[in-house]
């Protein structure tokens, strides 16, 4: 507490019991999914304090950890989520919402669909990962959602498994399978599948595998997703792209063996974005929030023509994969490819808007 100055007793001293009683202020926020969920009993225990006392803002230090708990958290964390966090990332990150992504980033052990929020009743709505990452780039998102979806999300397999899947059929039908399986236990039969990049075009694959099954409620929410299997960057505007992606990595504190990790699967990832979806889909009802902003930052000249190329695609070329009548295109004016996700509220408006409608047609 600021005060204007120290009260003194008579003879000079601090007078101790003039000092005003502070006012704590209770800054408690609750876990939202099961992740978050997990991680603040973990802290409990180390602590031994309840559980309901841990929200994701806490600083694991206020709470009465000291260096000694901190190691026996670490171990904790490491054995639960088969992940390598060190102290010292606890000392960076010492509140529960700072350290969750750390987790993500280090865990070797692979789990093909993470819930991501704490809603059970509602439409499940399935977020695939995007390129360059995992599903985790959705948590913010699915909390957004959260009144509206049961969000799980679809984690990228190559990340965490030495025999990769550069199919994209065979990639999509491995996730579809997991899909299903959430599907028949949560006894829902309508799909909504959400990506961003990358994540989008897998999920235009997995509609078009429904569809040869004859599965029509289908809808897909695409958050700059590109249909570019005729475009190819020269190697040089590959590699810079890669050295793009590890800067900004690193400006947010992403490890460098994680950056590594990820940068394996680009070679990878961008085979597979080339490949054709397998069946022009006739039936799904698809969104597309299109980026309307170049990249400034970015001055390689094969990149920028790229770019300039994109943003004359009115659908990002989905119209030539997809129905045009089933597209809704929603431009977002203030947004990059690789910002979009920051645009949570507007996505989140257009997606209830959407549903609205296609419940008024229904």
């Amino acid at each position: 507490i600021r005060i204007q100055k120290l009260p003194l007793s008579s003879n000079g001293k601090l007078d101790k019991k003039s000092l005003p009683d502070p006012e704590f202020v209770d800054n408690y926020v609750a876990p939202s999914n099961e992740w978050e969920q997990q991680m603040c009993k973990i802290w409990a225990d180390i602590l031994h304090i309840n559980p309901s006392k841990v929200g994701v803002k806490d600083d694991f230090f206020k709470l009465g950890g000291d260096s000694i708990l901190a190691i026996n958290l670490i171990s904790s964390i490491n054995s639960y989520y088969n992940s390598n966090l060190q102290i010292s990332d606890l000392f960076v990150n010492s509140k529960v919402e700072l350290i969750l992504p750390i987790v993500a980033q280090t865990k070797n052990s692979y789990q093909p669909i993470i819930k991501l929020n704490n809603t059970e009743d509602n439409p499940i709505m399935f977020m695939i990962h995007p390129g360059l990452s995992g599903c985790e780039v959705y948590s913010s998102l699915s909390k957004v959602l959260n009144n509206h979806f049961s969000c799980y999300g679809i984690d990228s397999y190559n990340l965490y498994n030495k025999n990769k899947i550069n199919d994209l059929n065979k990639l999509a039908s491995f996730y579809l399978g997991h899909i299903k399986n959430i599907m028949k236990e949560k006894k829902q039969e309508e799909y909504n599948l959400l990506g961003w990049s990358l994540g989008g075009f897998i999920a235009l694959e997995i509609a078009s595998i429904l569809e040869k099954n004859n599965v029509s409620n289908v809808k897909i929410y695409l958050l700059d997703t590109i249909v570019n299997h005729e475009i190819a960057l020269p190697k040089a505007s590959q590699d810079n792209l890669k050295e793009i992606y590890k800067r900004e990595a690193l400006s947010k504190g992403f490890g460098e063996q994680y950056i590594d990790k990820i940068l394996a699967n680009a070679d990878l990832e961008d085979q597979i974005v080339k490949q054709e979806i397998s069946k022009t889909l006739s039936k799904a009802q698809i969104v597309l929030f299109k980026a309307m902003i170049f990249d400034t930052d970015i001055k390689d000249k094969e990149i920028v023509k790229l770019q300039g190329f994109i943003k004359e695609l009115k659908y990002n070329n989905i119209d030539q994969v997809a129905n045009i009548s089933n597209i809704k295109l929603v431009p977002i004016h203030e947004a990059r490819h690789g910002d979009i996700l920051k645009f949570e509220e507007r996505i989140k408006l257009e997606i209830i808007s959407f549903l609205t409608s296609s419940s008024c047609l229904v």
